[in-house]
């Protein structure tokens, strides 16, 4: 992910670039990495309760309404998530809700946190204070990011952002009002202040001149402070990790982070690394003394094995019970690729 690459970066160009390895499947050019990863939105860093469709006790009432909605009247369901332009599935899985204890936990906590940060979605029913909120943490953490970019005087763009010729813009597709699921941004940009997030939503007749269908497209909103990663940056970074005495790793897939436990017994430290050749199968070892990680939706199996697994232990692997990513959220917002116009379909095999 862009995260890893931008911490290699950062380190390569603090006078401690031969200490540094970054590495990556090569799969980057089919992955998030050229998608929604590479926008640069602030706003989308705080958790997803700012919006009332994400709330855990919403999702588990839509969870179930959809259940008997698709059990007793599945055309009609259908009919719905095929014409639904904002249609988004986040709903919960009872199943692993129930498998683990932790997971009542984990869901229990975010519920309160919802409770303190947004409390009944009125102003002045949240129980926290504005700067003691994870919007206002987590937004003015984001916001940093053009800043850090520019104190590395790099000689070459990394980021573009909004200007008068060229704006970020969100829109909100759906047939009935109902349906544009639009971020309440004031709530957020009041809790955050000025400065740091700024939103303009779009007249009708604005929406109209700017080429889109008005009975489609029901909410249009500009991001001024909103950019996005340049295509090709991935490559300039590894170039640059190169020139500062790094070392760049491609067509390796992390396989096993290698642990030993500290004095206390408390906790661990990461030793080794072990890499899989994406092309010949090989495996290999590198000793590293820190390890950062961007994952995306290609981890698809966290496993913890220790030398005292008991029986019981070695089944779950077998079984893929004791997988810690089936119990984890696999993506925290949605991503969708909007086709706006085809003037000529040129091979029919499309």
């Amino acid at each position: 992910g862009p995260a890893a690459i931008f911490g290699a970066v950062i380190q390569a160009n603090s006078g401690d670039g031969g200490s540094v390895l970054y590495a990556h499947d090569g799969l980057r050019g089919i992955s998030n990495w050229k998608g929604s990863a590479s926008c640069y939105v602030p706003c989308t860093v705080c958790p997803q309760y700012y919006s009332f469709d994400s709330n855990g006790v919403y999702v588990a009432f839509r969870t179930l309404v959809d259940a008997i909605h698709r059990r007793f009247h599945y055309r009609s369901y259908h009919n719905k998530i095929s014409t639904d332009g904002m249609w988004m599935n986040v709903r919960i899985k009872f199943s692993a809700l129930l498998s683990d204890i932790g997971n009542w936990w984990m869901v229990i906590q975010n519920q309160w946190n919802a409770v303190k940060d947004v409390g009944l979605y009125v102003r002045g029913t949240a129980l926290n204070p504005d700067h003691k909120t994870i919007a206002y943490t987590s937004i003015h953490h984001a916001t940093r990011a053009p800043l850090i970019l520019k104190e590395l005087n790099l000689d070459y763009d990394v980021m573009y952002q909004s200007n008068s010729r060229n704006m970020s813009l969100d829109a909100n597709p759906g047939r009935r009002r109902r349906e544009a699921r639009i971020l309440d941004t004031g709530r957020i940009e009041k809790v955050v202040g000025p400065g740091h997030l700024k939103f303009r939503s779009l007249s009708r007749k604005e929406i109209a001149a700017r080429g889109y269908d008005c009975d489609y497209i029901l909410g249009l909103t500009e991001r001024p402070l909103d950019g996005a990663l340049l295509m090709d940056i991935d490559e300039h970074f590894e170039l640059d990790i190169k020139r500062n005495g790094g070392f760049v790793r491609g067509g390796s897939r992390l396989k096993s982070v290698l642990v030993k436990a500290t004095e206390s017994g408390e906790d661990c430290v990461v030793t080794k690394v072990v890499w899989e050749d994406c092309l010949t199968g090989e495996k290999s070892v590198t000793h590293v003394n820190t390890l950062h990680m961007s994952l995306g939706p290609s981890m698809t199996k966290l496993l913890v094995k220790t030398e005292q697994d008991s029986l019981l232990a070695r089944v779950k692997t077998l079984s893929g019970r004791n997988n810690l990513m089936s119990r984890m959220m696999l993506a925290t917002g949605s991503s969708m690729i909007f086709i706006v116009k085809i003037d000529k379909i040129f091979d029919r095999r499309i």
